[in-house]
């Protein structure tokens, strides 16, 4: 039902944590490094073997969709090693994503600077497989723009 698609990079520190708190909600875990120096690549084979390397070329668009190209599953939940949803949370996807009525869901984005939160913003972290839907911008990647090319 749902691929958890991540791009990694030097995270060892956190992803255990990480991926012990969202495994039970996933189906699958795809994990794309773009180039740890530490033992993210180990870390991740704890959990998966589905760990893939990419050459990074400055693109987190690039990146992720690489990432979507390895996922099986009618979902997609693309997120960072370092964001935290609340186990409350990551059940209502998959309540969600069982409905399916829409192409893709937002996700609440806050960020914190200093422990004070900066913005909030929703962000579309959860879509559907195999429509062709892509990130695109370098940074600030989205797929806002797929989705609605697509009618969503």
């Amino acid at each position: 039902m749902i691929s958890l698609c991540l791009i990694v990079r030097d995270e060892a520190e956190i992803l255990r944590s990480f991926l012990d708190k969202v495994k039970g909600y996933v189906d699958e875990i795809i994990i794309v490094d773009t180039g740890s120096k530490d033992n993210t690549k180990g870390i991740a084979r704890e959990f998966t073997s589905k760990v893939f390397g990419f050459h990074w070329c400055d693109d987190f668009s690039a990146a992720r969709n690489f990432s979507i190209s390895k996922a099986s599953c009618d979902w997609i939940l693309a997120l960072d090693a370092d964001e935290v949803i609340s186990q409350e949370d990551l059940g209502k996807i998959r309540e969600i994503v069982k409905k399916g009525e829409f192409m893709g869901y937002r996700l609440i984005q806050e960020t914190y600077h200093n422990d004070k939160l900066v913005s909030t913003r929703g962000i579309c972290r959860i879509f559907k497989n195999h429509l062709g839907i892509k990130f695109v911008y370098p940074i600030h990647e989205t797929v806002r723009g797929s989705i609605i090319a697509l009618g969503g």
